[in-house]
């Protein structure tokens, strides 16, 4: 089981302060929701946002024409989507079906809430629900192991190697990586890492 109550429970007691503090700052355009729109494969398919949190880039997303599937562990930020008219399936990362379907799977800071020997496995999945041609897009909070952050939040920190070995060993294909910074909901600036992959054509 990937979910982590302790977490949970931060984002249902700190939900107003979380959406004042962190929508209204990421309501804007995306470069890198456009670099992963781009990559998509042509077609009809859904994409999904894998711990699309309150929604906003399921909302992006669905503003350039995107069809978009949505889940999330947390009651509290799928009730927030629910107010930008997006339905968030409330799930954990795990509940997730087989069965090739989605054009592109996009997971922003979400992943990273599982822990580290659980993201194997979850990278596996990814790869078996995605259509040939399919993008995975992930980033993370960059360091090793994993801990709980100043609010007792969980995550398990990633280098680009280490996402470079676990996306080639389930078969994904590296196309883009690299690192920024991002100030969060604690107000401290966290280096991260973001990497793109696809899934071989068939």
């Amino acid at each position: 089981m990937t979910i982590d109550q302790r977490t949970l429970d931060v984002y249902a007691a700190l939900i107003d302060d979380y959406v004042e503090k962190i929508a209204i700052r990421r309501a804007g355009p995306s470069p890198e929701l456009d670099r992963f729109v781009r990559a998509l494969p042509e077609g009809t398919g859904a994409v999904l946002d894998w711990g699309a949190g309150m929604g906003q880039s399921a909302s992006l997303l669905e503003g350039l024409g995107v069809r978009v599937e949505a889940t999330d562990a947390s009651r509290e930020m799928a009730d927030v989507a629910r107010e930008l008219g997006i339905t968030v399936r409330i799930e954990p990362f795990e509940a997730l079906e087989p069965g090739e379907r989605f054009r592109g799977i996009w997971s922003h800071i979400s992943l990273c809430h599982a822990p580290r020997d659980a993201i194997s496995g979850l990278v596996a999945l990814a790869h078996s629900v995605l259509v040939p041609g399919g993008i995975f897009y992930m980033t993370s909070k960059a360091g090793s192991g994993e801990g709980r952050d100043t609010l007792g939040r969980f995550f398990s920190y990633w280098e680009i190697a280490d996402l470079d070995r676990i996306t080639s060993k389930t078969g994904l294909e590296k196309m883009f990586a690299s690192e920024y910074h991002d100030t969060g909901f604690t107000g401290q600036t966290d280096r991260c890492v973001i990497h793109m992959s696809r899934k071989p054509d068939a």
